[in-house]
């Protein structure tokens, strides 16, 4: 849940929070994270967050994912949470997560710590790693 708000809450979803107090939920449907799996958007190398389950990444219009991790950005600061990156960084991040989801690009090919792209050699070594 974010900030309170989940934007499609449904009878079926409220119903599991009910028997999953301890998990916060999807900020789209609201199901808890006991029940459905997350969708981690990347915001760093070692580092993302995930507002939505991965069912309505799927399924949700941009703008749903977008509002969604606008609005857990918000709930982390008016929690005193040590976010370490702006939110201008985080809907970046989401634009880049969007853009691969519509098949626009293949992998944000992006070093989110320094943001800008990754290097040649950078990229050779996650290739041949196996990690990219």
């Amino acid at each position: 849940m974010v900030n309170g708000t989940i934007l499609h809450d449904s009878e079926q979803a409220k119903l599991e929070r009910l028997n999953a107090p301890q998990y916060s939920c999807c900020g789209i449907c609201g199901r808890p994270w006991n029940v459905v799996k997350t969708h981690t958007i990347r915001i760093a190398e070692h580092r993302g967050c995930f507002a939505q389950c991965e069912d309505c990444w799927k399924t949700a219009s941009d703008h749903d994912i977008r509002l969604c991790n606008e609005l857990l950005y918000y709930d982390w600061m008016n929690s005193g949470s040590k976010v370490g990156y702006s939110k201008e960084h985080l809907m970046e991040c989401v634009e880049w997560a969007l853009a691969e989801r519509r098949g626009q690009v293949q992998k944000p090919y992006y070093d989110y710590s320094e943001g800008k792209r990754l290097p040649w050699w950078r990229l050779l070594w996650l290739k041949l790693t196996h990690r990219l």
